[in-house]
């Protein structure tokens, strides 16, 4: 879900009508010969903003069979959530398969596969857009997403123009230098 006026965006939920659900993995487990690996949220995938996107998710799946046929249907794969009223977009979906004799292969978005015991189905969803200019985000909430995983100590200097400390704590004397700067920049006068 994307960032609105006032709220970051909720992660790891489909919002809009879907026929899609979040299914546990254990029901997963006991309906296909997979085993789920990884089921976390994306560090860095949701959009900038004011208010931030939310947070997609990676999954892995084992696959525990040979022979197995699999229709990988997924979206956001050539074009990111966009943000909003100055947010920036969210990181696109991706998706590969390790294969058990090391080699990768990266997916589409919609193709057909035969998958092997011990290959890794890996997905990241993409996440919402960010609404706002993320350069008026509270740095404090920066620093909370960091300290969360939410947003990478590079993505809270590059996006949010915030500077931590090795303790992952605000430098405001630092952040308020780098936003001038890059306020600067954008608009022109500095080259």
């Amino acid at each position: 879900m994307g960032g609105r006026r006032g709220l970051d965006g909720l992660g790891a939920i489909e919002t809009d009508a879907t026929n899609c659900l979040n299914v546990p993995a254990e029901t997963l487990e006991l309906d296909a010969p997979i085993r789920v690996k990884e089921w976390s949220l994306t560090t860095d995938s949701a959009g900038p903003g004011e208010w931030r996107g939310g947070l997609g998710v990676t999954k892995t799946f084992e696959i525990l069979q040979d022979d197995i046929s699999v229709n990988y249907r997924g979206e956001r794969h050539t074009t990111s959530p966009w943000g909003s009223e100055g947010g920036t977009e969210a990181a696109p979906t991706t998706a590969h398969i390790s294969r058990k004799s090391g080699t990768t292969e990266h997916l589409s978005g919609k193709d057909m596969l035969t998958l092997h015991a011990g290959d890794l189905l890996t997905v990241n969803l993409s996440g919402g857009g960010g609404y706002g200019d993320s350069l008026e985000r509270n740095p404090e909430e920066v620093a909370v997403d960091v300290r969360n995983k939410r947003v990478s100590v590079e993505a809270a200097r590059k996006h949010y123009g915030v500077v931590l400390t090795a303790a992952k704590c605000v430098n405001h004397d630092a952040t308020d230098a780098l936003r001038r700067s890059i306020q600067l920049t954008e608009s022109g006068n500095v080259k």
